[in-house]
């Protein structure tokens, strides 16, 4: 989506845009949450 604003630009000679918007959350599977989880406690610990 970053290169999509200048690809978007260049083609359309500066006069196209576009909006992002949110659309939703969805819940981390148990295993990935667990590892998100030890790495923000680690990164903490050494700060």
């Amino acid at each position: 989506m970053l290169d999509y604003a200048s690809t978007l630009t260049s083609v359309t000679g500066g006069k196209g845009e576009f909006h992002l918007t949110f659309s939703h959350y969805s819940q981390v599977p148990a295993k990935i949450g667990e590892k998100i989880v030890e790495g923000a406690k680690a990164a903490e610990a050494k700060s």
